[in-house]
Parts: C-alpha cells; structure tokens; sequence
C-alpha cells in the first residue's frame, strides 16, 4: 500500500523534501541544492539519506498506529534504532543490528484509544523509507502545535554516531527541551564546508547550531580550518542575519594528544572560539564538559558517545545553555 502524503506530511518534521524511489516514500532532510554539495562524493553521498532529526508527531485518541518501511545505508554503520514516545516517555523501541541483513521494518503500535501524543524518531545513522502509515480507529488525529524551528549543523556527532536510540540524540534532547522542531544537517566526517551554508534554504529558523571541529583538527591545519569556518559563519548569517546561534566547540577525544594538522588540541579549540565570537549573533557552549572524560561513555572508546554518552551530553548541554542565559 502506497504511504498517504496527506495524512503523512502535516505529521511529520525534520524533512525538506519528500519524493518517491521505487515504490518507496523518502524523507530528505536535505533539499536538492545541499544535496548537490555532496554529488558524486562517495562517503557523504549515502549519508545524507539518513533520517536524523526526521520525526512522525501527532495527537490521537486512535487504539492502533502501524508503519512499514525498509532501511537503507546512511552512514559508516550497519544498525538502526527507532523510538517510540507517549506522551513524552519512552515506551517501544526497535532495532536492527545488521539492515544488510534485515532491512524490512514492521511497527504494529498499540494505544489505549485516549488522547495521547505520539511521536516516532526515526533512525540517526541510517534512512528509513516508508512502504506504509496509517492510524486506526480514531476520531482525532492532529499535528503537534506550531513551534519554533532549530537547524543543527555538525558532523558525525550531531547525526548521530553511535546512538541506537534517536531520542537520545543530543540535538532531539534540546529540540525537546527548548520545545522546538528540529532540522537536523548533519554529516558524518564533515569539516566546516561552506559550500553547505552558501545553498540554505531561505526561511526564518529560531535558533541554529553549529558543532564542527574535531575532523577538522585531525584533517587540516588550523589556518586552513578558521578560514572555512570565517567563512561557513558568514554564508549562514547572510541567509539567516537575525538568527541566534549557538557555536558548541569540541567535545573531548582520547587521542587529542596525538599529532595531527590541527597542532594543539586546547590551543586549536581557542582558535575556533575566537573566530565564532566575530559573530553578534553567536553564543558559545564549551564542549569540554558536556561528555565526561572516559572512555566507556564513547562507543569507540575515544570519540563517538554511547547511548550513554548521549544522555549525559543532552542533560549537560541545557545547563551550560542556562548558564550562558541563551
């Protein structure tokens, strides 16, 4: 059964674009022109087909919800997660470890028939493609109320890595905190890029994130990296001049005291700072504190935070927030 766009659509959040491949409905979250950035590149080229940040929202007095779709690849990894809230809690959660093997998803979802909000949190490092939504026996089904939007630009960490749970995502946690929809730009491996920023999509977005950095020490030297980050800055504020920024710098790395282009690690943060703060618009969150300095909180061990990782982050994320009174 083909998915209908016009019960779907008014639901859904996180997505730029919907399209059709066969037989399937994909959710972009990047438009054509910040997919066309990535053209041809191989390892970028897959990773913008991953769901982060796209999530099904919706108030309902229905008894049942079900979803079909398949996974494809979006990242360097072969697992996918999705969530499933009630009224805010986390109630059902499916994952697959290998969607090589296993790319089929079938969500059946059981209700109890009162008004409940829903909300479903699609993977963070692979796509999902949808074969089928519908909602049963209901006599109200309705979006969330309007919000404020937040677009979250980074890289591997910001779409995702390596978090089996998309809710735990640090960027879902401050959308949920801040009470806002999320639109999440995210790419693995990425660098400070302008060309991303020099295609955004017009429109008047409440709050942006920028979380870059930790590639670029360990791939360019520092002159290298301030002056695509000057300029990243300035094509986002071009699109967006009245838009509030939050500049998060690195989070700790175990091997930050390994040799790489970027020199010293601390002195390369404070580099990065300094070019941020040039920006009236921007407000910076250190990093440093937001994941503690041990190894197990890391999926890897040394750079991509865990489920765990990820809770302690989103919770000390909101407080250095406050703490800057953003």
């Amino acid at each position: 059964m083909a998915v209908d766009l016009q019960l779907l659509k008014p639901l859904c959040s996180g997505v730029a674009e919907f399209a059709e491949k066969d037989g399937l409905t994909v959710l972009h979250r990047f438009t054509p022109e910040e997919r066309a950035v990535y053209t041809g590149h191989p390892d970028f080229g897959r990773k913008i087909y991953a769901t982060s940040g796209v999530k099904l929202e919706f108030q309902t007095d229905a008894k049942r919800f079900w979803l079909k779709g398949s996974f494809v690849t979006g990242s360097s990894r072969s697992f996918a997660g999705v969530d499933i809230t009630v009224n805010g809690i986390l109630t059902e959660h499916f994952c697959c470890e290998n969607i090589f093997d296993d790319p089929e998803v079938s969500l059946d979802v059981k209700l109890d028939g009162r008004l409940n909000t829903v909300a479903v949190y699609f993977p963070c490092v692979s796509g999902l493609m949808l074969k089928d939504f519908a909602v049963e026996d209901f006599t109200r089904l309705t979006p969330p109320h309007p919000r404020r939007q937040m677009i979250c630009y980074g890289d591997s960490i910001t779409q995702g890595y390596d978090t089996r749970y998309p809710s735990l995502n640090y960027s879902h946690q401050l959308a949920a905190m801040l009470d806002m929809q999320l639109i999440n730009k995210a790419v693995a491996g990425e660098i400070f890029n302008p060309g991303l920023t020099a295609v955004a999509a017009p429109g008047k977005p409440d709050l942006l994130t920028i979380a870059y950095g930790t590639n670029d020490w360990k791939l360019r030297t520092p002159a290298e990296t301030l002056a695509a980050a000057e300029q990243f800055l300035k094509n986002l504020f071009c699109c967006y001049p009245e838009t509030p920024a939050l500049v998060i710098l690195p989070i700790w790395r175990k091997d930050l005291n390994e040799a790489a282009p970027g020199g010293d690690f601390e002195v390369f943060r404070n580099d990065l700072r300094r070019v941020a703060e040039k920006f009236p618009q921007v407000r910076i969150v250190d990093g440093w504190p937001l994941v503690p300095h041990i190894a197990e909180f890391f999926s890897d061990g040394f750079l991509h935070p865990n489920d765990t990782g990820f809770a302690v982050m989103g919770k000390n994320l909101l407080e250095a927030i406050r703490q800057i009174r953003f």
